[in-house]
C-alpha cells in the first residue's frame, strides 16, 4: 500500500512539471508554448503586443487574440508589468467579432486592470483566471479588475436587472455574450465563467461585479472577491428569456468560494441584494460563500439579502455566512412574481446581525438545515414561510455579543400526496417549535372530507375529518369537523 501511493505522488509531481505552466490554476507563467515549441496554434503570450506603443492591456489581449485561429486557445497575459501594478483597458478585450468562436482561457497576473468598458465575454468553454484574490484592497497582491471612474455599459455591455433597485445595473464581467452588436448577446453557454481574481466597482454608480444571461452546466463563479459594488456582487438572471428571440437560461451553474464585500452605506438600510438568481434549474451549488459589510460595529441592516433566489430547480446551498441583511439571510421564491423554487436544499447558513436566517417565500420540495442566527441584541427568527413539501430542521440560537440567547428549534417535515381511493391532493405537516418557552409541540393536521377517509388505515391513524359528525362512535358526514382515530382493528374511524 505504502509503495503504490509513493508511486502516485510521483506520477503527480511529473504530470504537474510536465503541463502545469500553462493548463490548470494560474500559479506559473512561462512564455514557451507547451512542449517547448516557439510557435503554437493554441497559445499566445500577450507581452509582445503590450510592449509596443500602447500600455492598454486590453488592446494587447485583442491584438493578441486575433494571431490565432478560432478554436482552443490560452491566451497568456501574466507576463505583462507596469511600474505601479496599474493597467489601464479602454475596451473590451473581446471586441473583435472572431473572439466570439475562442474556447479556452485567459491568464491574468498580478496587478490592477482599470477598465472603462464591460468585458463580455466569448460564448462557451472559455474562463478569464487571475493569480488570486486580493484580500480586499484594488492592489498588485493579486489580480484585480476594477470598473474606472467612467465605467458603463452604453457601447457594448449589457445591462442586468435585479427587483430591488429600478435603475438598470452594468456587471464589470458579463459572462458570455457576443463580442460586438448586433451578435446576438444570447446562448446556451456551458464551460464559462470566472475564477481567482477580485472584480472591484470601486464604488461606481449602479455597478455590479458579474453577470450573466445564461450562464450554465460547468460554468459560474470560482474563488472571487467582490468589493465596492453599489447594488450586487453576481446576478444571474434568465428573466431576459422576455427578449426576441428567446434566449437561453441560467440553468445549474457554480457560486463557490465566493467573497462579496459592501462598503458601508451612507443611509441603511439599501435595496441591495447581495447574490441574486433567477433560473431555470439550479443554480447546483452556491458554498463557501460570505456577504458581508466589514468593519460594521452597529446593530442595524445595512442591505436587505444576501442571497435571493427567485427561481430555479434543484438548488443546493451549501455555508452562506451572512452579515447585516434586514430582510433575509436567504429568499427562496417570489410568490408575488409566481416565481417558485422547487427542490432546494439548504445546509448550513450563519447570519449575523441579521432579522431572518430563510424566508420560503414560495418554495416547494424544500429542505432547510442547521440555521445559526447570532444578534445584537437578542432577536432575530431562523426561519419563516410556509413548508411545501419538504423538511426544516432549523436549529441554533439567537445571541447578544457572543452570550447564549433564546434557542431556536424548528422540526418539520410536510409531505403531498393523494389518499387512498382518492385523487384529492392531501398536504400533512408535523412541526415542533421551541421558539416560546409555553409551547414545545403542535402539529396541524389538514382537513380531508369524509368522503375522502381511507377504506384501510393501521390501527392508530389520526386524520382531521373537515365535514365529520364530533362525540359519534363511528365517523359519519354532517358536523363540523372532528378527529378521525382509526380503531377496531383498522375496520372503522372513530370520532369521539
Amino acid at each position: 500500500m505504502r509503495a503504490f501511493a509513493l508511486r502516485m505522488v510521483v506520477a503527480t509531481i511529473l504530470i504537474g512539471t510536465s503541463v502545469g505552466q500553462n493548463e490548470g490554476w494560474n500559479v506559473i507563467r512561462n512564455s514557451t508554448p507547451p512542449g517547448g515549441n516557439t510557435v503554437s496554434s493554441a497559445y499566445v503570450d500577450v507581452v509582445p503586443f503590450f510592449a509596443g506603443t500602447t500600455p492598454d492591456i486590453c488592446a494587447a489581449i485583442a491584438a493578441a487574440i486575433i494571431t490565432l485561429p478560432v478554436g482552443a486557445v490560452t491566451i497568456d497575459a501574466r507576463g505583462a508589468s507596469t511600474a505601479t501594478g496599474i493597467f489601464t483597458c479602454a475596451h473590451n478585450p473581446f471586441t473583435n467579432p472572431m473572439a466570439k468562436g475562442y474556447t479556452g482561457k485567459l491568464l491574468l497576473g498580478a496587478g490592477t486592470i482599470v477598465t472603462s468598458e464591460q468585458w463580455t465575454m466569448p460564448d462557451q468553454y472559455f474562463w478569464i483566471e487571475g493569480l488570486s484574490m486580493s484580500n480586499g484592497k484594488a492592489s498588485a497582491l493579486g489580480t484585480v479588475i476594477q470598473a474606472a471612474s467612467g465605467f458603463n455599459c452604453t457601447l457594448v455591455g449589457v445591462t442586468i436587472n435585479i427587483p430591488t433597485v429600478s435603475a438598470a445595473q452594468c456587471p464589470v464581467v458579463f459572462i458570455a455574450g457576443a463580442s460586438i452588436p448586433p451578435t446576438s448577446y444570447f446562448g446556451d453557454v456551458l464551460g464559462s465563467g470566472i475564477r481567482n481574481l477580485t472584480i472591484d466597482c470601486a464604488t461606481v454608480k449602479n455597478c455590479v461585479g458579474v453577470g450573466s444571461f445564461d450562464v450554465q452546466e460547468g460554468g459560474g463563479v470560482d474563488t472571487v472577491e467582490f468589493i465596492n459594488q453599489d447594488s450586487a456582487c453576481v446576478v444571474f438572471d434568465s428573466s431576459a428569456w422576455t427578449i426576441n428571440p428567446p434566449v437561453a437560461a441560467i440553468s445549474n451553474p457554480f457560486i463557490r468560494n465566493v467573497n462579496c464585500v459592501f462598503a458601508m452605506p451612507n443611509t441603511p438600510p439599501t435595496p441591495w441584494i447581495g447574490i441574486y438568481i433567477n433560473a431555470t434549474d439550479g443554480p447546483a451549488e452556491i458554498s463557501n460563500t460570505t456577504v458581508s459589510v466589514p468593519g460594521v460595529m452597529v446593530d442595524t441592516p445595512q442591505f436587505q439579502y444576501c442571497l435571493y433566489v427567485s427561481s430555479g430547480r434543484g438548488v443546493n446551498i451549501n455555508y452562506l455566512h451572512c452579515e447585516h441583511a434586514s430582510v433575509a439571510a436567504v429568499q427562496l421564491g417570489n410568490s408575488l412574481l409566481s416565481q417558485v423554487v422547487t427542490g432546494a436544499s439548504i445546509r448550513g447558513v450563519t447570519a449575523a446581525n441579521t432579522t431572518l436566517g430563510v424566508l420560503l417565500n414560495d418554495a416547494t420540495d424544500t429542505t432547510v438545515q442547521d440555521v445559526e442566527m447570532a444578534n445584537r441584541p437578542t432577536t432575530g427568527t431562523g426561519y419563516i414561510g410556509p413548508l411545501k413539501d419538504g423538511s426544516l430542521v432549523v436549529g441554533g440560537n439567537v445571541s447578544s455579543g457572543g452570550m447564549g440567547g433564546i434557542n431556536l428549534a424548528y422540526y418539520a417535515t410536510s409531505s403531498t400526496y393523494p389518499l387512498p381511493g382518492s385523487s384529492t391532493p392531501v398536504t400533512t405537516t408535523v412541526t415542533t417549535d421551541s421558539g416560546t418557552l409555553s409551547k414545545f409541540y403542535q402539529i396541524q393536521l389538514l382537513g380531508v372530507p369524509f368522503a375522502s377517509l381511507p377504506s384501510t388505515a393501521p390501527n392508530g391513524t389520526v386524520m382531521f375529518c373537515q365535514d365529520c359528525l364530533h362525540n359519534n362512535s363511528t365517523c359519519a358526514v354532517g358536523g363540523p369537523g372532528a378527529l378521525a382515530v382509526r380503531v377496531n382493528n383498522g375496520t372503522a374511524w372513530a370520532c369521539d
